[in-house]
């Protein structure tokens, strides 16, 4: 499965539950994450990859950066953890 078949779902399922998944473009940022949520009152940092892949170190540092004024960043690399991750925003 292709990263873009799990940002496409993660787009879908955020909307389906009255979201807004923003596509995340910094060109002077490289290793910044691909989509920001807004989704139950939350903001959210979203790193996409396919599956079985992890974040590289850029992406480790970047969001170490992120983390360090929200705790909200997630790194997604299936359907499965999309639908954990709408269970679990959704639920609070």
């Amino acid at each position: 499965m292709l990263e873009k078949v799990v940002e496409r779902y993660l787009v879908t399922q955020v909307t389906k539950n009255g979201g807004e998944c923003f596509k995340w473009v910094s060109p002077q940022n490289k290793g910044v994450p691909d989509r920001i949520v807004l989704l139950n009152k939350q903001v959210w940092f979203i790193e996409l990859k396919r599956p079985g892949l992890d974040l590289t170190d850029l992406q480790k540092h970047v969001k170490a950066k992120i983390t360090k004024h929200t705790t909200n960043y997630k790194m997604i690399n299936s359907k499965e953890l999309v639908e954990a991750f709408i269970k679990e925003v959704c639920d609070d």
